[in-house]
């Protein structure tokens, strides 16, 4: 590539194009005044561009006049306009393939897990049900209680995926977040453990995605200097700080130290609120999916119920 950019041939009129999904790997060469000068990033589509690119894969097919794109580009969040543009064949291929005349929201809503997992449904569970529902709604009642946001919750095996919750915020994640904003990711992310924990009394496999992403959002918060200046930054080599490290001796480590409060607060959340757990656990189980505006009523269901007694 040096030798097409850099003179050694005749390269006039030519113009060299390139594209990363790392720009931090790129090596430093390459980025040398007089080489790759111009970088121009593209973001995830926003609220509105993806509204506008589900219309644009969408235009002109009769299965797709009673749609609300702006409901289905809410509920995905992250992706990408290639998997926008498979979430709308998915879902023409599912319709087609069950005869039906009119593609529905719901029709979309229910192939997004699919995408979003690059995987399909499996009806047999690898590890007991009732932890999977247990887990996840230990994730789902953290993110209620401190974000008063109402998720949907899946037990629905997806490839290699037990379950998951997704939040519906209605808006795009900011990029930048507050220190409470990131406490509060950090605590859901350990909501599933702490469930297990205290209805089945013990973990299980399966956290370990949960402990990354974890460890991602305190690194984050250590570099941003969130955690104290006491962890040390510095330079990795590149043009990335990195909390260095985050362990600052054998006895200190902020990830142990986070983990240790904030399991704490998760186990809190969920030991107040048992009862609601159990109530939609019946559900959760027997259902294996309980979409948001399910959810909502349930909640307010077991909260007419409580009143009552």
């Amino acid at each position: 590539m040096l030798t097409e950019i850099d003179g050694v041939k005749n390269s006039e009129g030519i113009l060299t194009i390139a594209t990363t999904n790392d720009y931090y790997r790129i090596p430093m060469p390459l980025l040398r005044s007089g080489r790759m000068d111009k970088h121009i990033e593209f973001d995830l589509p926003d609220l509105e561009a993806r509204q506008a690119i589900l219309e644009l894969y969408s235009k002109e097919n009769k299965l797709l006049t009673d749609v609300d794109y702006k409901e289905i580009a809410i509920r995905t969040n992250t992706f990408s306009g290639a998997d926008l543009k498979t979430l709308v064949n998915e879902t023409l291929l599912q319709i087609v393939s069950t005869n039906k005349d009119k593609v529905s929201n719901s029709d979309f809503y229910d192939v997004i897990p699919t995408i979003l997992f690059k995987g399909i449904r499996k009806r047999d569970h690898g590890t007991s049900i009732d932890q999977v529902c247990y887990h996840e709604l230990g994730h789902f009642i953290c993110e209620y209680k401190l974000n008063n946001n109402v998720s949907e919750v899946s037990v629905e095996r997806i490839g290699n995926v037990e379950g998951h919750i997704r939040p519906i915020y209605g808006r795009d994640s900011y990029k930048i977040l507050s220190y409470e904003e990131c406490k509060n990711k950090a605590i859901v992310a350990l909501g599933g453990y702490a469930a297990e924990k205290i209805f089945m009394g013990q973990a299980y496999t399966g956290n370990s995605g949960d402990f990354e992403n974890f460890e991602e959002i305190i690194t984050e918060m250590a570099v941003s200097g969130m955690l104290g200046t006491k962890y040390i930054f510095s330079m990795n080599g590149r043009r990335r700080p990195i909390a260095a490290p985050v362990k600052q001796s054998s006895d200190s480590d902020v990830r142990v130290e986070c983990f240790d409060e904030y399991l704490e607060l998760a186990n809190n959340i969920i030991n107040e609120n048992k009862n609601l757990i159990e109530f939609l656990f019946d559900k959760l189980k027997k259902s294996e999916h309980i979409g948001p505006d399910e959810m909502k009523v349930l909640i307010e269901e077991f909260k007419n119920e409580v009143n009552v007694i």
